[in-house]
Order: structure tokens, then sequence, then C-alpha cells
């Protein structure tokens, strides 16, 4: 499990800190007891949302030209 958490956070801590930031704050309030479930649930809606304002205009990329 660990290895594969490094598979993806290298990559993105190579283009930007501050999502490697956020992932890692996503990753801890999801393993602590109080905030665990709520905290799963909140980034899971946010990825979708996200993910659909991206597919619909793709220029909310923050890597987009």
């Amino acid at each position: 499990m660990l290895l594969l958490f490094f598979v993806i956070v290298f990559p993105l801590g190579m283009m930007n800190v501050a999502i490697l930031a956020a992932i890692v704050l996503v990753i801890f309030a999801e393993k602590s007891p109080p905030l665990g479930q709520r905290a799963t649930r909140l980034a899971a809606a946010a990825l979708l949302a996200y993910g659909t304002l991206v597919m619909l205009v793709p220029d909310a990329l923050p890597t987009a030209m």
C-alpha cells in the first residue's frame, strides 16, 4: 500500500508541491478516527465535482494551456 502511495505522490510532487500537500492532508484526515468517514465522503464528492468540471471545461486544470 505504501509503495502505491509513493507511485502516485512522486509525479505529483515533482509537478506541484501544493497538490502533494493537499493529498497528504486528505489521507491524514481519512485516517484520523473522528474525521475518517466524513472526510472520505467529502473528498470523494469534491473529486467527482472537480472531475466533472474538468470534463466540461478543460481549462479548469491548473496545467492546461
